[in-house]
């Protein structure tokens, strides 16, 4: 009977300190008319500069870079030809298999979150797959009236 008692109190020690934190990670993938809505300025850019803010690495936000684009076709917001605007370099989780930072000479379509803060998780690069379809649904007219207008 002492024999399964230190056995249970055993066990109940090991699983109590042997667990170690683990934080989860949940990537959520808008549909494209949410995101569009959602977004305060929508265009299509080439990276032209890029320039680390000094004390960023010690920084607890993400807003690690100076970004400035080469605006080529704005869809939504107020920014034309050129803009250097606030980036951040992703998350702790990372993004879906995007690159964590924006790169020198890359385009991306970027969507700017209402703070004007270019996050590279909403953005993408202009390589990748599903971006030109992407571009060309932000192109037509009704596609942009009607994420405006319908609520989901």
């Amino acid at each position: 009977m002492k024999c399964v008692f230190r056995f249970c109190v055993l066990s109940l020690l090991i699983f109590t300190v042997g667990f170690q934190t683990v934080n989860a990670c949940t990537i959520t993938v808008e549909p494209l008319r949410k995101h569009f809505r959602r977004a305060n300025a929508v265009f299509l850019a080439e990276v032209v500069e890029i320039r680390q803010k000094p004390g960023a690495a010690e920084s607890k936000n993400f807003i690690s870079d100076d970004v400035t684009f080469d605006i080529s076709e704005t869809w939504k917001g107020d920014h034309r030809n050129r803009a250097t605007l606030p980036a951040s370099s992703g998350f702790i989780c990372g993004c879906d298999s995007k690159p964590s930072r924006f790169e020198t000479g890359r385009k991306y379509v970027v969507f700017l979150n209402n703070e004007n803060v270019a996050d590279i998780c909403d953005s993408e690069p202009v390589e990748t797959g599903g971006t030109p379809k992407t571009v060309e649904r932000l192109d037509r007219f009704w596609f942009r009236a009607w994420a405006r207008i319908y609520p989901f």
